[in-house]
């Protein structure tokens, strides 16, 4: 069973509008939320900042690497209005790989996606999950959870 990775870039913020932050990039996020929404349906804990996420749409058997740079090459256009916007707020590449059996994927950054990170002032956050053989029979062999924003940014 091969390894899954899943990629978002995050804005979490006060300082912005989740529906301007569309309109300038000209990119449909895969989800926004806004100060007050619920996180979650089953829950009364609401959100203290204003949110806008894009994930990459590759399937989640490509290498990080790959992700990353569909991601970049998507937000590349407009680097630097997303400055300012990380700038004073909270940016973040969200990257989560779920590590099956043996196999160790790739965690690899080349000079170009360093480069380019860099130049929207934002961070990287990538978190490995090695998950017991065992899991697969459970789930039926299929990871059901994206990448989480860090609880940190959340509160």
């Amino acid at each position: 069973m091969k390894s899954e990775i899943y990629v978002s870039f995050n804005l979490i913020g006060l300082d912005f509008n989740p529906d301007d932050i569309t309109n300038k990039l000209g990119i449909n996020p895969t989800k926004t939320w806004r100060v007050g929404d619920l996180i979650h349906p089953k829950t009364i804990l609401k959100r203290k900042e204003n949110g806008w996420s894009l994930q990459s749409q590759l399937n989640k058997y490509y290498q990080l690497e790959e992700h990353l740079k569909y991601l970049l090459n998507k937000i590349q256009p407009k680097s630097d209005f997303l400055k300012e916007i990380c700038s004073k707020n909270y940016g973040e590449l969200s990257c989560a790989i779920y590590v099956r059996g043996e196999e160790r994927p790739s965690i690899h950054l080349d000079r170009d996606i360093i480069t380019k990170i860099n130049k929207l002032n934002c961070e990287i956050d990538i978190d490995l999950y090695f998950l017991p053989d065992e899991f697969d029979k459970q789930n039926n062999g299929e990871t059901k959870q994206i990448p989480k924003i860090p609880e940190k940014v959340i509160s």
